[in-house]
């Protein structure tokens, strides 16, 4: 049934409206009226509309009309969600037109494209706290998502094995907690049962089922739900879970006038998660399911990041950009627009581009650190620091480019050496991904496109590749080798001692060294080369 809004807001101060939320909607359709403008700075006053049934009001839950002329602001709601909705609306509008408080004469005409808009508590993972569900139905509301459904495995009265059994006073408490939420925020509560294995399709447990949705019903439950995934079934009578179902809307959801059962949470947001990163990818979750036609992946990203972490908006989205999984939760593409180079044929401008950059995303963890919102940088200080790192190893892969095209060897082999991975750099890169798409493939390719200019340039004959340092390591030389260039990681300088020998055994030479990249001629016919300390042997290059 279409609703009357009829609201009056005499010199509503600046303070009040600028303190409203952001809202990041898109309307589905709004008419402009010409240039002119309503000046609101001395207050805002609304009213019903003299009729009604003539306006294209979408008959849905939530719709809503604006219209702004010359003789003031009429708002009309559908419901009371829509009157919530469309003063979160006019709201924004005022927050919008800024110090002007000049408002464009227009008609807004909106309404969601999907009717259930819901988030789901329910995951398979860490278990939600209490003021964690209350602040997530505040940001549901916000969001304008209109159904909270209730199905945690950590409440022992939902599923196995106290199903039967009515609520102890603290955890009803917490229910009635929660439906007084979700009333404010003009969201359903939906209260959901997972009888689990403990369920055995007698008489008796249908009996207690029942029961037990009167209980949540004397509680104040209206809307309902029943998960019977981990209940079994006699083998080949799957059906009974259809007619479980069937039958309890039947005896007790068409008899109380309710809707029918929820019977999963397809549909739904069901946050992976507990913290920051849950809230994030609601955002993306409402913008689309309000509006879909509209719904842009990198405009719900900035409303998200605008209102989760303001004050470090630039070097989280430049993060967020870059991150396949994180990008991914708003239906959009890592970054691909860096221009990247390769080893030969590039500019210097194409390489200065690149390089600050690197450096940029180089500084991206200390500046999230500084957020207010210490709870978002602790979930996300792994991804990020890697992130950081990662734009060090292509800092780095640039620097080696120079130093090769300069023709600095040494500072080429050694810049390269520290730019290479331990395996447990290599785990932790692989675990907390970031630049999946282009930056790691970037550091990737580029490590061993240097690694082949400098063979090729150099004449390799053979080469030993990323030899774990483990006391004393030897590799054998092809007859008319003439030099040798040893990488190591060492960037403790700490002391090898590097021996050559010939085919019978005698030492020819002997070299001490503290560098990670040594480069040497093979003296007296040697044929072996002996590397004792505990500096890992990244590459041993001999040349002709």
């Amino acid at each position: 049934m279409r609703r009357l809004f009829a609201i009056i807001l005499l010199h509503l101060s600046a303070g009040i409206l600028l303190a409203a939320q952001t809202i990041g909607f898109v309307p589905q359709e709004v008419q402009y009226n010409g240039d002119k403008t309503l000046d609101v700075s001395a207050g805002i006053v609304t009213s019903a509309p003299k009729e009604t049934g003539r306006y294209g009001l979408e008959q849905r839950s939530g719709a809503y009309r604006i219209d702004i002329t010359a003789k003031g602001i009429i708002l009309e709601g559908y419901d009371e969600r829509g009157e919530a909705y469309a003063m979160m609306t006019l709201e924004d509008l005022v927050r919008k037109a800024g110090e002007s408080k000049a408002l464009q004469y227009c008609t807004i005409y909106d309404w969601p494209d999907v009717e259930d808009r819901s988030v789901a508590d329910g995951f398979d993972g860490d278990d939600w706290t209490h003021d964690f569900r209350l602040s997530m139905i505040s940001l549901a509301g916000h969001l304008r998502m209109n159904e909270y459904v209730y199905a945690p495995k950590n409440d022992p009265f939902v599923g196995s094995p106290d199903w039967i059994m009515p609520y102890t006073q603290g955890y009803a408490d917490q229910i009635k907690e929660l439906m007084e939420a979700c009333r404010q925020n003009h969201m359903e509560f939906t209260w959901c049962i997972r009888p689990d294995k403990d369920y055995t399709w007698s008489e008796a447990d249908y009996s207690l089922l029942l029961g037990k949705f009167e209980m949540m019903h004397y509680m104040g439950v209206r809307s309902f739900g029943i998960f019977l995934d981990d209940v079994p079934c006699p083998e080949g009578e799957q059906w009974r879970k259809t007619e479980l179902v069937d039958k309890v809307n039947a005896d007790f959801m068409k008899k109380k006038g309710l809707k029918p059962l929820r019977v999963s949470v397809d549909g739904c947001y069901v946050p992976q998660t507990q913290g920051e990163s849950a809230r994030m990818g609601m955002y993306a979750y409402a913008a689309r399911a309000w509006n879909k036609d509209s719904y842009a992946p990198y405009a719900a990203l900035e409303w998200a990041v605008t209102e989760i972490a303001p004050d470090v908006k630039e070097p989280f989205i430049r993060f967020i950009h870059n991150s396949e999984e994180w990008i991914g939760r708003f239906g959009g593409d890592e970054s691909d627009d860096y221009g990247l180079i390769e080893a030969r044929g590039y500019s210097n401008e194409a390489y200065d581009a690149l390089m600050a950059e690197f450096k940029a995303i180089e500084n991206v963890p200390a500046a999230v650190s500084a957020t207010s919102n210490k709870a978002l940088y602790r979930e996300m200080k792994p991804w990020l620091e890697e992130f950081g790192k990662l734009g060090t190893r292509c800092r780095k892969v640039l620097e080696c480019i120079s130093l090769y095209s300069a023709g600095d060897i040494p500072g080429f082999w050694s810049t390269y050496a520290s730019n290479l991975m331990s395996e447990a750099e290599i785990a932790s890169y692989n675990e907390y991904a970031s630049g999946s798409g282009m930056l790691q493939p970037f550091y990737e390719r580029m490590m061993d496109s240097l690694d082949d200019v400098f063979d090729i340039d150099n004449g390799a004959r053979v080469k030993y590749e990323r030899i774990a340092g483990d006391g004393m390591q030897s590799f054998i030389a092809p007859a008319g080798t003439s030099a040798c260039h040893l990488i190591m990681n060492n960037p403790d300088r700490a002391e090898v001692i590097v021996r050559l020998s010939d085919a019978s055994g005698r030492y020819t030479a002997e070299f001490c060294i503290k560098d990670s990249y040594f480069r040497f001629d093979m003296k007296g016919n040697a044929v072996k080369v002996e590397v004792i300390g505990d500096v890992p042997v990244f590459e041993t290059v001999f040349v002709k």
